[in-house]
């Protein structure tokens, strides 16, 4: 299956997924739900820049107002919603990535996340291309269904023509159903990586803790070499003491030797 194909095919899948959903809920205040009601309206009924206009309006008059959130996040959806002939991916792009950064814990932080995911994924200028075959595929069916309906001559040529475009949009479900696997498997490759991730850092934190316990046993053994220092340095004192007073004693031993000769020999060797 064409990568951009499969690209398209998922950006339909959350399009039609999606579909009004955001647009559905009902606001509690008061003050500006009239704005809120005309955005909605203009949605429903096809006028998307108005619509996008509108929401814009609202957030921005009334950026403390608590719909000024899902004002915000409908504006930049309307860009990538599948009926909108004028759809922007990369001004969905960015006005999803100022709705996260304003509203990173929003509920619907994870659509728009999802929304910049896919828009990042693919060449934009083949994927117009390629959008409007389907485009064009998508009016030939409701073209064939509408004439099915208004006229029963060439009824069988009608039909068989219905039936390919009904094998060709089969054939699209299929490859719709391959990209949702390959998800499934990136995700589960996803979920490995953070895993080996989060066994890496607890690895880390256990060396870091190691290397923690190793300087504090080196700053002991640096106090310990100090204090054995300055022991080696007393017992060094001690000892020249020692020697300094065993000197004084033989001197004074030796001085006493000498006074007692001579007493006990006055004549000395005159005798």
């Amino acid at each position: 299956m064409p990568p951009l194909l499969k690209y398209w095919a998922a950006l339909c899948v959350v399009s039609i997924a999606v579909g009004c959903a955001p647009f559905t809920q009902h606001p509690s205040a008061a003050g500006d739900l009239q704005k809120y009601r005309d955005a909605k309206a203009f949605f429903e009924h096809g006028k998307y820049r108005e619509s996008r206009d509108a929401y814009r309006a609202l957030f921005e008059a009334y950026p403390q107002s608590e719909r000024a959130e899902e004002a915000q996040f409908n504006a930049a959806y309307v860009l990538v919603y599948y009926k909108n002939p004028d759809r922007d991916y990369a001004g969905a792009q960015h006005e999803f990535e100022k709705f996260l950064l304003r509203y990173p814990l929003s509920t619907f932080a994870g659509e728009a996340q999802s929304w910049i995911s896919l828009i990042k994924a693919f060449d934009q200028s083949r994927v117009r291309e390629l959008l409007s075959e389907v485009e064009s595929l998508t009016r030939k069916i409701d073209e064939t269904s509408k004439a099915l309906l208004e006229a029963q001559q060439g009824e069988s040529m009608i039909l068989k023509e219905r039936d390919g475009l009904m094998l060709e949009k089969n054939n699209l479900t299929g490859q719709i159903e391959e990209l949702l696997n390959e998800k499934n498997t990136l995700l589960d490759e996803k979920a490995s990586l953070l895993a080996d991730r989060e066994r890496l850092m607890t690895s880390k934190d256990d060396l870091e803790q190691k290397n923690h316990e190793l300087m504090g046993e080196k700053e002991e053994l640096i106090k310990a070499k100090a204090k054995l220092e300055k022991s080696i340095r007393d017992m060094t004192m001690v000892d020249v003491k020692m020697e300094r007073k065993r000197k004084k004693m033989k001197k004074a031993e030796a001085e006493k030797s000498g006074n007692a000769g001579a007493t006990q020999n006055p004549g000395g060797s005159g005798k």
